[in-house]
């Protein structure tokens, strides 16, 4: 019989894309574990489950049902999706790749003899290590290859190869335009996408590099701590830069004319919500758990510090929006506000939809969303929705990577260009639930791209590459 052997397709992967893993020449019915595994910023990642054999030796990981591990039943990418760290499941960062989103990421993929618990998987993953690193521990070796069947690799980036990355660092406007330009192949022109970085500033590339491979030309946009931009927020004191930014990009001569799309999570959703009242050229709009203050006075506290700090070590839920109108503080943390918000004037219609978690646990999802979209229809604007992901919380991203619940301020041995680097010394929990993380995204992904597809102005079907 010939040995144990894992098979990948495809072994190089887009993040939005599915990857079949297949043992074979097992014993049949033999019970085996598959785990995928990585080390992201000195922090061991792990999705594993427990499977049979079929009565061919054979495990597909993404057609056979789980029975045990970090997730149970059939998921297509359960390997990825379901991932923990093992140094513990609380403070661990985004699982972004920072900087160039074509950056390729190498997962290994394993297969042991018999269902093994998490602490037994890290006990052999620490003796390889060892092994790897030649260093002798009394029978390190044995105890591994006891266990061991086989192992593979596959390399999975956020760029498809081609698409193009274009850095971007012109003045228009009298503004600072920084950020990265992610063109699909052909001519054009495409429908264009302004992708706006949250709250801890620079560029966020992975979000806007799958939106090319989906026929979108999308600007990562960086509103400061990059380059030449400010190294602190300003918290949006001045929304022409991102009028600018606007303007710059539906101009562009491979940008479908008719108007272009914005999207952010979180913070971001502020600059957004403020575009779409003031300019025409946004044609549709992302709301991505949008937190929805208004500063009108240009004199805003900073909300992710200064609300948030009194609570200590404690884990945050429920914090509910604050906002400003007239220059005055209208709404108190969870609660209605104390003035209504005043009709808008603006005589265009952008489609906007607000897109929300269901598990999210840093906003009052219907007070703001009911509140918004009372404020839209009373001024005669019908183009607004809401939409709940199922299970979701706070960080909702793109398909198939592991879900992150919380993070922790410190975050010892992370860049601090990482997101989840932030100066706060405590957890923040965004909510989400890991049981169906892997269907919940897919449906926001779909929705998302579903949303733009049909809003956006284009010439042409849309290729997916």
């Amino acid at each position: 019989m010939s040995s144990p052997a894992i098979k990948i397709t495809p072994n190089f992967a887009i993040f939005d894309e599915i990857v079949n893993v297949e043992v074979s020449n097992l014993p049949p019915n033999a019970p085996v574990t598959i785990d995928c595994s990585i080390i992201f910023y000195k922090i061991v990642y792990i999705g594993y489950g427990h499977f049979f054999a079929d009565n061919n030796g054979i495990v597909n990981a993404g057609s056979f049902a789980s029975h045990g591990g970090t997730w149970t039943g059939i998921k297509p990418m359960g390997l990825f999706t379901s991932m923990i760290n093992f140094k513990s499941q609380h403070g661990a960062p985004r699982f972004v790749i920072v900087g160039d989103a074509r950056k390729v990421v190498t997962f290994t993929v394993q297969a042991w003899k018999g269902h093994l618990t998490t602490d037994e998987l890290q006990g052999l993953h620490a003796r390889h290590a060892m092994m790897q690193t030649h260093r002798t521990y009394p029978n390190c070796g044995n105890l591994f290859h006891q266990q061991f069947l086989c192992d593979a690799t596959v390399d999975r980036t956020y760029c498809h190869p081609d698409v193009k990355r274009i850095p971007i660092r012109v003045d228009h406007l009298s503004y600072k335009i920084r950020g990265v330009l992610f063109v699909p192949p052909g001519s054009g022109p495409f429908p264009g996408i302004l992708d706006i970085a949250s709250g801890a500033g620079r560029v966020e590339e992975n979000r806007p590099a799958l939106f090319a491979r989906h026929g979108f030309i999308t600007l990562a946009l960086a509103y400061f701590f990059y380059e030449d931009l400010p190294k602190h927020h300003t918290l949006f004191e001045d929304m022409r830069l991102f009028d600018a930014a606007i303007d710059w990009l539906a101009g562009h001569e491979l940008v479908q004319p008719g108007g272009v799309g914005m999207i952010g999570l979180s913070l971001a959703t502020m600059p957004i919500m403020t575009a779409v009242v003031r300019n025409a050229k946004i044609a549709s709009a992302i709301c991505i758990n949008g937190a929805f203050i208004w500063p009108t006075d240009g004199n805003v506290t900073n909300l992710y510090y200064e609300t948030r700090k009194a609570e200590g070590m404690s884990m945050i839920s429920a914090i509910g929006t604050q906002e400003f109108a007239n220059g005055m503080l209208a709404r108190k943390v969870g609660g209605k506000p104390n003035v209504p918000r005043p009709l808008l004037t603006h005589s265009h219609d952008n489609h906007i939809m607000l897109l929300f978690g269901e598990g999210e646990r840093s906003i009052l999802i219907d007070e703001v969303t009911d509140d918004i979209i009372d404020q839209w229809h009373r001024s005669g604007k019908k183009n607004i929705r809401k939409v709940i992901v199922p299970g979701e919380g706070h960080i909702i991203e793109p398909p198939y990577m592991a879900l992150c619940t919380t993070t922790k301020g410190t975050n010892d041995g992370l860049p601090e260009d990482n997101w989840g680097y932030m100066a706060m010394p405590y957890l923040i929990d965004w909510g989400g639930d890991h049981a169906n993380h892997e269907e919940n995204s897919v449906f926001a992904w779909k929705t998302i791209l579903d949303c733009f597809r049909s809003t956006l102005p284009s010439r042409r079907e849309n290729a997916k590459l």
